[in-house]
């Protein structure tokens, strides 16, 4: 590679990029697939909260899970989206009694 850029030097290969993206988890409905491929890094709270929701009813989801899913950072999901939705009762806790339990995941209210 030339010293001062990344730019391999003639006979040199780029590193290999990764075989596949994660997959999604099993068991999700194609559109709410396509929801979650359509989210941008600037989309509507609305429109998270509404993934959030439909993913969460589907199954119980960790604050890990939905970050990786929705790629964003776990403190933000929680900070802007699970938290306010624990608050107007959207979502609830796996274990209501200890909210910073090590194993709390989120499941949409019935």
């Amino acid at each position: 590679m030339h010293r001062d850029t990344n730019i391999p030097d003639e006979g040199e290969s780029l590193p290999a990029m990764p075989e596949s993206l994660p997959a999604m988890p099993e068991g999700i409905p194609t559109m709410l697939e396509e929801a979650i491929g359509n989210l941008g890094q600037r989309s509507p709270p609305e429109r998270v909260q509404q993934v959030i929701a439909e993913l969460c009813s589907i199954r119980i989801y960790t604050a890990d899970e939905l970050a990786s899913i929705i790629k964003r950072n776990k403190k933000w999901i929680f900070q802007n989206y699970l938290s306010p939705m624990i608050k107007n009762g959207i979502l609830e806790y796996t274990f209501p009694s200890n909210p910073r339990h090590p194993m709390q995941a989120y499941r949409t209210k019935k």
